[in-house]
């Protein structure tokens, strides 16, 4: 859905670099690999990448200093630029002000299958400030990022820019397209991620901390992962009684290269499950049919595979793979194909193998 493309700065200003690991912070870190300066464009033709955006104010938990605009009766109103922003290392009562460092986390919740499909991901945070509200009155203040416990990035603020006293990251290009969701973001952080910071589950966990008097003002954190072209599609029809099943051979799949589309991975709240299954069956090469004494009795997948059936014989070309799980009879309009026999879960990779000959892979 999002076009990106990226400009890095051969020079990034008051970034420090982090190297090793440290007894007084567990989490792992990496050397940094500074500041991608990127230049965003919505595109809503394009296909291949996803967006996981989260207000800055959504923030799941905290150590230290923040204030929202839930806390305007008390705080200045200049200190925030909208209802979506959180200003981190400050607050509104000075009872509670103590000199702590400052640690937030954000979970972002994406689809379980892009993880399996992704060909580069990019955590990024919006400001609508210009110089992203990230400033500090002391030298050399310190701001550290992680996803999942792995450190992304750890800089200095050693920059003073024209007409500021206070110290900043660096200064931000004039001009930054950006998605239109964050549209009024005049600065916008971004990395690239280590594909193994990923977790393998749907929530991605984004963490800062802030060294004690550092400030930074955030309207829109998340990721964004680019997926990758041209993957061949497989649609498995299962009964819910078989979903163990379609699951491991979805996995199976999936590390050779193959997309599976299951209903669990691609249906939201609030879809209609019959638009959303007609749209995925118009989308994939190939449906695998698991046939059992479960799915044959199922309605839902008697109407998946009415649909892909009537898109085979329209078509003219093989639609539907029957994919055997116990000693059930194929039903009558699948008579006449070969099947792959799963009716042994040792059989699996023969049955991915057969998969992936079909699909000239």
């Amino acid at each position: 859905m999002v076009r990106v493309t990226c400009k890095r700065s051969s020079h990034c200003p008051g970034l420090q670099r982090v190297i090793g690991s440290s007894s007084k912070n567990p989490l792992r870190r990496i050397p940094a690999t500074g500041v991608c300066h990127f230049k965003m464009v919505l595109d809503m033709k394009s296909d291949n990448w996803e967006y996981y955006i989260k207000d800055g104010s959504e923030f799941s938990s905290i150590k230290g200093n923040l204030v929202t605009i839930k806390d305007k009766a008390t705080c200045p109103n200049y200190w925030f630029s909208g209802e979506t922003t959180v200003v981190l290392g400050r607050t509104c009562s000075p009872e509670l002000i103590v000199n702590i460092e400052t640690v937030c986390s954000w979970e972002i919740i994406n689809k379980h299958r892009d993880i399996q499909y992704i060909e580069s991901c990019y955590l990024f945070i919006g400001c609508i400030r210009h110089f992203g509200g990230l400033h500090s009155t002391v030298y050399n203040s310190r701001v550290d990022i992680y996803l999942n416990k792995n450190q992304v990035d750890g800089f200095a603020l050693r920059v003073i820019p024209e007409s500021h006293s206070d110290y900043f990251h660096r200064i931000p290009e004039s001009v930054i397209q950006k998605p239109k969701v964050i549209k009024d973001c005049k600065t916008i952080y971004s990395w690239t991620i280590h594909e193994d910071f990923l977790s393998e589950s749907n929530k991605q966990t984004i963490e800062l901390r802030l060294d004690r008097e550092v400030y930074w003002d955030i309207d829109y954190i998340g990721l964004a992962f680019k997926l990758k072209k041209k993957v061949p599609k497989i649609f498995l029809s299962h009964s819910w009684a078989d979903k163990p099943i379609a699951r491991n051979l979805s996995i199976k799949l999936a590390k050779r290269g193959i997309y599976c589309w299951l209903d669990e991975a691609e249906i939201d709240i609030g879809d209609s499950l019959i638009e959303k299954i007609r749209e995925a069956i118009d989308n994939v090469e190939y449906v695998g049919a698991l046939i059992s004494k479960a799915s044959i009795k199922s309605e839902w997948v008697r109407k998946e595979l009415d649909v892909a059936m009537n898109q085979e014989i329209n078509g003219k070309r093989v639609k539907v793979l029957p994919i055997l799980l116990d000693d059930s009879e194929l039903p009558g309009f699948l008579l006449g194909k070969l099947y792959a026999d799963l009716r042994s879960p040792d059989k699996i990779d023969d049955v991915v193998n057969m998969i992936k000959t079909r699909m000239k892979l």
